[in-house]
C-alpha cells in the first residue's frame, strides 16, 4: 500500500525511539538532541498521511458470485 522506502523510514524512525527513548529517561540523552529523534517520525508521518490522501488505496477485490 505504501513505498517501501517510506515504510523503511517508518523502520528506522521506530526503532531509533525504541533505542533512544529509555536513553532520554535515563538521562544519557537531553536538550535538543532529544527533540531531533521525532524528527524522522515526523517526515515519515506527513509523507505517509499525504501519499494516503492523495494516491489513497485500492478498494479490496472482492469474488464474483456475492458478497
Amino acid at each position: 500500500m505504501i513505498p517501501v522506502p517510506l515504510a523503511g523510514l517508518g523502520v528506522l524512525a521506530s526503532v531509533l525511539l525504541v533505542v533512544c527513548l529509555p536513553l532520554q529517561l535515563i538521562g544519557f540523552v537531553g536538550g535538543a538532541v532529544g527533540w531531533f529523534l521525532w524528527l524522522p517520525m515526523l517526515v515519515f508521518e506527513v509523507t505517509l498521511a499525504l501519499w494516503l490522501l492523495i494516491k489513497g488505496v485500492a478498494p479490496p477485490a472482492t469474488r464474483a458470485g456475492g458478497p
